[in-house]
Order: structure tokens, then C-alpha cells, then sequence
């Protein structure tokens, strides 16, 4: 249910995330209030609730990031929609394999492998990735509670938990 104050509704209920998502990937010009200007910049994503906008503006071999918050945008105006520069998709993924060792890795799956079996968990290998029952739950390296994957958020969390508190 809407809550208001007075006549007014909050934003949340009046604003279109539809048209949000439409201007994701596009160069747009965000207007912001209190006369403090304009930025322009590829929309890499708007939260629909907040309406916080992160433009990003590919400079040379770097990403420049502006985040505007949702209280400071007056509006938000598509410039260009086509021929848009790509924006890489491991934009915010550590790559975290150039600060483990093979070796390394290979001792963390195994440690963890034992740990689910330990504990009951009839976990099985594939590679490198640890499986729990026709992909009922992968583990993907480095291993950790952010690499487990599920659709079944019960058995996700309760693994996940199992990993946190697995002995270092």
C-alpha cells in the first residue's frame, strides 16, 4: 500500500522503470536540481527506487564514474541510444586469479570439498567446480559463499553458511 504525506505520493509509485531500463547502454544528460549543472555520460544503471544514476564516460584506457543521487536528479534525457561505446562486462569483477596460485586454488577446493563431505553434504567435482546433485548448487572457484550458485535460495543459504564457517 502507497503510504503519502498530504497529497503526495513518493516517487517509487509515480516513477516508470520501464523507461529506466530503456535508457540503460544510452548516452544521456542528467539534469540536476538546485541550478548545479548538467552531466552527461553512458547510463550504466538507475535504481529504480532511489533513482540514483551511475553515468559512466570511457577517457583514454579508464572509465570515469559520476553516481548522482536520486534526491539531486531533476531529469533524465536520452542524447544517443546508437553507437553507444561498449562498456566491458567484468566492469566491477575482481579478477581475483592473479592473486591465487593453482596450487593455491587447488587446495582451497579440496579443503572445501572435504568440509561439505564433512558435513553431510554428498557434494561431487566437475573441473574445478564443485556440484551439489544434477547443478542443484555449483561452487565456482576461488571457493568462497560468493561463488555458490542455486535457484533454491534455501539450499543456497544454508551452503553458504556451511562455507562461512568452514575452520581456516
Amino acid at each position: 500500500m502507497a503510504t503519502s504525506t498530504g497529497d503526495e505520493m513518493h516517487r517509487v509509485f509515480t516513477n516508470d522503470p520501464i523507461h529506466f531500463k530503456s535508457l540503460v547502454n544510452s548516452i544521456v544528460e542528467v539534469e540536476t536540481v538546485h541550478g548545479s549543472g548538467t552531466h552527461k555520460g553512458i547510463l550504466f544503471t538507475i535504481d529504480p527506487v532511489s533513482e540514483t544514476v551511475i553515468l559512466l564516460d570511457p577517457v583514454e584506457d579508464y572509465l570515469n564514474m559520476k553516481i548522482i543521487t536520486g534526491l539531486n536528479v531533476k531529469n533524465i534525457k536520452c542524447i544517443q541510444s546508437t553507437n553507444v561505446p561498449k562498456i566491458p562486462d567484468n566492469l566491477f569483477k575482481e579478477d581475483w586469479a592473479k592473486y591465487i596460485s593453482e596450487e593455491e586454488l587447488e587446495s582451497k577446493r579440496i579443503k572445501l570439498r572435504d568440509w561439505l563431505v564433512k558435513n553431510t553434504i554428498p557434494i561431487i567435482e566437475s573441473g574445478k567446480t564443485l556440484k551439489l546433485s544434477d547443478d542443484m548448487l555449483i561452487i565456482e572457484p576461488p571457493y568462497g559463499p560468493e561463488q555458490c550458485m542455486s535457484s533454491n535460495e534455501i539450499v543456497l543459504s544454508k551452503i553458504q553458511n556451511l562455507v562461512k564457517s568452514m575452520p581456516e
